[in-house]
């Protein structure tokens, strides 16, 4: 497995503890990662049918390293008092 795949596969483990609802999940996942193998067909019809399916296609994956690193970011930033 190479950094990447570890990498998806703990940001989808930490999304899988945020958003215990399965069906949220699915979503957030598809969203935030890219990964749209938890998608069930009634959501994937539902993106479609209203003209946003664009959403789930945009790379996730770079999205969501981009808020880590905010995260990360921030984290490390000095907090005033």
């Amino acid at each position: 497995m190479d950094g990447r795949s570890l990498f998806r596969e703990f940001c989808l483990k930490r999304l899988r503890n945020a958003l215990p609802d399965l069906q949220r999940y699915a979503i957030g996942a598809a969203l935030i990662l890219g990964n749209r193998e938890r998608l069930d067909l009634e959501v994937l019809n539902a993106f479609s049918k209203t003209g946003a399916m664009h959403i789930l296609s945009v790379s996730g994956l770079h999205v969501g390293m981009v808020a880590w690193c905010l995260s990360w970011i921030l984290g490390k930033a000095p907090l005033p008092g």
